[in-house]
């Protein structure tokens, strides 16, 4: 029988029904399986080391190890598992009590994969961290299954680390990557600063939209754009320290929500640089898991929100739900608030079954 590529064993793994919460299933369905495609022999447990002791702090779940050398620590949990600031710690734990330290470390429950850096030799201290460069789940739509097995290869194959040489190289790409993501969210942060520096009577805005106007032949007086702006109640407006949604954050970035409906509460947990519309596609996601017969109905019931038709070739939205055959209309934060009420009332579910809180732990209502 002919070796499975990457994406065929992704395939497979889409098929299984890992929401068990065993964590036992998630290593040997889905861990084990991806890790023997990029180059592990997984079968021989002095390269792919269970239960792997590290000094006297405990024991890390894998330890991919070439020869006598730490490579890679994997920290696994069950599938669909909290990936939160605790489990982000233990993996830290074990990262930085290992001497020598591992190229990297990995933090899984199986669909969602956290690529960390651990600091480099000859850095002690108490305040060194582990650091994430790259994060990507394994349910992504099918049109990025190729860059899944690219991110995969790239950093976590036994050829990445199979080296000091070539460990080295994947640390530096993996730098590269770190370097990028801090410098996009530096410019993140400066552009949302001067956003939450307008109102709807900035001088900037009006000037700004009056150029817009000009631009197809109109010369709109200022009062006029101020009267369409509050006649409409668009607001610019970043959340500040005070506002209603718990404390400073521009960005008013989704940190994690719980869902509690019938049975054990689900909790997802977001990191880097997820997004409204982020959420609200794996709150449909849940949705499709718990009632796949009325799923479809139900989404193309909001119109303004979702839709069965594809984006035009080359447009970024809508985005696919999934490979649900639906696609997701784009959203800002309070449009998709009341989105995932009404997908909540859909279902038959109270806006109270789902509670969101933002990065820095502040709690919001729907």
């Amino acid at each position: 029988m002919a070796e499975k590529t990457f994406g065929e064993t992704l395939v497979k793994i889409r098929g299984y029904a890992l929401d068990t919460g065993v964590e036992e299933a998630t290593k040997q369905g889905v861990i084990l399986p991806l890790l023997n495609r990029v180059g592990w022999d997984t079968e021989d447990v002095s390269e792919v080391c269970p239960e792997y002791p590290v000094a006297s702090v405990g024991k890390v779940d894998y330890a991919l190890r070439i020869g006598e050398t730490n490579r890679v620590f994997v920290e696994a949990k069950s599938w669909g598992g909290s990936l939160g600031d605790g489990e982000e710690r233990q993996l830290e734990h074990y990262v930085l009590a290992s001497n020598p330290r591992p190229a990297l470390g990995v933090l899984t429950n199986g669909r969602q994969w956290y690529l960390y850096l651990p600091p480099g030799p000859g850095r002690p201290g108490k305040n060194q961290k582990i650091r994430l460069f790259l994060e990507f789940d394994i349910t992504a739509p099918p049109h990025e299954l190729e860059a899944l097995g690219e991110n995969f290869n790239r950093f976590l194959s036994r050829g990445s680390v199979s080296s000091t040489q070539s460990a080295n190289q994947t640390r530096a790409a993996a730098q590269a990557l770190l370097r990028d993501k801090q410098s996009r969210r530096a410019a993140n942060d400066a552009i949302a600063s001067g956003l939450e520096t307008l109102d709807r009577d900035s001088p900037e805005l009006i000037e700004f939209l009056t150029k817009l106007a000009e631009k197809q032949g109109l010369q709109p007086e200022p009062e006029h754009i101020k009267d369409f702006i509050a006649a409409r109640n668009v607001g610019v407006k970043f959340y500040a320290q005070g506002s209603d949604n718990g404390g400073k954050n521009p960005r008013a970035k989704p940190g994690s929500f719980t869902f509690q409906g019938e049975g054990k509460a689900v909790v997802e947990t977001f990191r880097g640089h997820e997004s409204w519309n982020d959420l609200s596609i794996r709150l449909c996601l849940l949705m499709n898991e718990r009632h796949p017969g009325k799923f479809r109905a139900a989404l193309l019931a909001m119109p303004g929100s979702f839709t069965d038709s594809a984006p035009a070739p080359g447009d970024e939205w809508p985005k696919p739900v999934g490979e649900t055959g639906i696609y997701a209309h784009y959203g800002n934060m309070n449009a998709i608030k009341r989105r995932c009420a009404a997908l909540l009332g859909e279902f038959g579910y109270p806006p109270t079954a789902l509670t969101i809180k933002l990065k820095n732990g502040a709690e919001i209502p729907l």
